[in-house]
């Protein structure tokens, strides 16, 4: 906000932010909605991170639901932003759960294949196939795809409670020695990259996929003793 104007789409009718940002609510499904916000403010940059999430497995039309907020409606989205400012560039947060659960601890990079298996993985891989179309047909000129680690922050631990804490945080789980290491990315560092690209940019025409993580992995041993 002190670099850029900031439209900022929410679903919540609570979100408060201070300085130069204007808060819209929004349903990204609603096409209409969106267009007339990108014929109104005709951005720049679109940051596409809004998606759906952690739904439980007994939600009915579950993968109908992902590949509908999480695939469909980000694709419109983008031919909504193309019909204003064919030179939008477009950022979309996606997710290193494209590449599946088959790598048995092995680090992974932007060339290997993606198997996803969870709905959520699916989906996010389908968006990414529905943008990429757009800029190989010569529509979406900018475009990076941000396949993000499980994000975190002090105030939000949800990525990290799920993989070292009992339903209902009552105690801490640990599996064998502890040692095992994941990935996971902070907000904040998520943010300085994003804001790195921005400053960065150029008005040729440009493809990027991005694995985003912080520096080194966690032994799932730090991030209990970090909880502690």
């Amino acid at each position: 906000m002190n670099r850029y104007r900031i439209i900022a789409l929410s679903r919540s009718q609570t979100l408060s932010l201070s300085g130069d940002c204007t808060i819209i609510d929004c349903d990204i499904e609603d096409g209409a909605q969106v267009s007339r916000i990108c014929s109104q403010y005709m951005p720049d940059t679109v940051i596409h991170c809004a998606g759906l999430a952690h739904q439980k497995s007994s939600v009915r039309n579950r993968e109908n639901l992902y590949e509908s907020i999480n695939s469909i409606a980000t694709y419109e989205f983008a031919k909504a932003a193309l019909s204003f400012n064919p030179d939008v560039y477009f950022i979309f947060l996606s997710s290193i759960s494209v590449y599946g659960e088959s790598f048995d601890g092995k680090s992974v990079c932007e060339s290997d294949e993606c198997f996803p298996t969870s709905d959520y993985g699916k989906s996010k891989l389908s968006a990414e196939k529905r943008l990429r179309s757009l800029y190989d047909a010569g529509y979406l000129k900018k475009l990076d795809i941000l396949r993000l680690a499980p994000v975190y922050d002090s105030q939000w631990t949800f990525n990290l409670d799920k993989r070292v804490m009992a339903p209902g945080k009552k105690f801490f789980l640990r599996f064998g020695s502890g040692e095992q290491r994941m990935s996971a990315l902070a907000r904040n560092n998520l943010v300085d990259f994003i804001d790195f690209r921005l400053r960065r940019i150029r008005d040729n025409t440009f493809f990027n996929v991005f694995n985003i993580c912080d520096k080194y992995p966690y032994s799932f041993n730090e991030i209990v003793e970090n909880f502690k």
